[in-house]
């Protein structure tokens, strides 16, 4: 009798095994090489090298001219768009747009004042990484120099990701006026 429930309790035992693995299986659906890095990142354990290589293998398309600075990088599923205007260096207007998160900056260089419109958009931590990896790449393009007036839309591109990059995860951001402590250009 007592060896029946032991035979008993050890089959439904080899039963059971395999159904908690299978709950206890972390979803691998959306887990690719960015979300990768981007946990690195978080627990700090990622260099500034493996950052730069992932910079350089996005696609990063400029479309940029004399008056306008347009640029898109490409990731993993993921892609960021900056555009970028400005009047005789007195103002700009910056527009970022990562996935479905957009952020209007306008720049008033004369009262050193920005306004920063979210919309209501908050960024993920994968988001965030995102921006890093391509101010990175922006870097190596030579945006993050100070190009003066005539090209400072591309500096403030530069600056205004890193601004983003900083944010808290998942902060809801609606509208906000800052005051600008440092030359821009």
């Amino acid at each position: 009798m007592a060896v029946t429930k032991i035979c008993i309790c050890l089959v439904v035992l080899l039963i059971s095994l395999p159904l908690a693995a299978e709950e206890n299986t972390p979803a691998t659906e959306s887990y690719g090489p960015l979300t990768k890095m981007t946990n690195l990142w978080l627990r700090g354990e990622i260099s500034k090298r493996q950052i730069r290589e992932l910079a350089l293998r996005g696609r990063y398309v400029n479309s940029s001219d004399n008056d306008n600075a347009h640029v898109s990088f490409f990731l993993d599923e993921m892609q960021i768009v900056a555009r970028g205007s400005s009047v005789s260096g007195r103002s700009a207007q910056i527009n970022i747009q990562v996935n479905d998160s957009k952020f209007d900056l306008d720049y008033d260089l004369v009262s050193m004042h920005i306004l920063i419109n979210g919309h209501g958009s908050g960024l993920s931590n994968e988001q965030k990484f995102l921006l890093i990896v391509m101010s990175y790449r922006l870097a190596a393009e030579g945006w993050s120099k100070s190009l003066g007036i005539d090209q400072m839309e591309k500096s403030l591109i530069y600056r205004t990701l890193n601004y983003l990059s900083e944010m808290p995860a998942d902060y809801k951001m609606w509208v906000m006026a800052k005051e600008i402590y440092h030359p821009l250009h």
